[in-house]
């Protein structure tokens, strides 16, 4: 009774052709081989960045990571002076609430120290220690003022967030 053919990791061709088999595994190896090296190539490691649209101010670390980048398809453009007052503080607001987080998540401090360092950032920003734009302490916020004879009510949402109001059931 002949043998069952047995499984191969190969493509498995009868004996007579032992040297076109050869020729076909040394081709395949030579083409996974590529592959992997052209794979690793665009897989960059030392950086997350992937293919895609951006409108993201280039920083230190952002420039080096495109500088790492083997592609010559980057497309950048100078900031426009119209437009670079609402970019550059998009950019520092994104950076001073990723501070203040740190901040809030660290048991030792308080929202005194969070209040300390945003006064910090607007007695940068307006060139005196003591300036009138600084949080007052404790830090509070101001929600209404409202004429004694008349009640105010406040929505469940923030005034200041943008909101989508579409009239689903577990909306303000």
């Amino acid at each position: 009774m002949p043998n069952p053919p047995q499984p191969s990791a190969f493509i498995d061709f009868p004996p007579q052709n032992e040297k076109f088999r050869a020729e076909v595994s040394f081709l395949l190896f030579h083409y996974f081989l590529a592959f992997l090296l052209w794979y690793a190539a665009g897989m960059n490691n030392d950086t997350s960045l992937k293919c895609g649209l951006y409108e993201e101010i280039i920083n230190q670390k952002l420039k080096e990571e495109i500088q790492q980048l083997h592609s010559s398809a980057i497309d950048v453009r100078q900031l426009d002076k119209a437009e670079a007052p609402k970019i550059l503080s998009r950019y520092v607001s994104q950076r001073l609430e990723q501070r203040l987080r740190i901040l809030s998540e660290n048991s030792d401090t308080d929202v005194l120290d969070q209040v300390a360092l945003a006064n910090q950032m607007v007695e940068q920003i307006d060139g005196t220690e003591e300036s009138s734009n600084s949080i007052a302490i404790p830090g509070e916020e101001l929600l209404a003022i409202s004429d004694p004879s008349r009640s105010v009510i406040r929505p469940s949402s923030s005034l200041a967030d943008i909101s989508l109001f579409t009239g689903g059931p577990l909306e303000p």
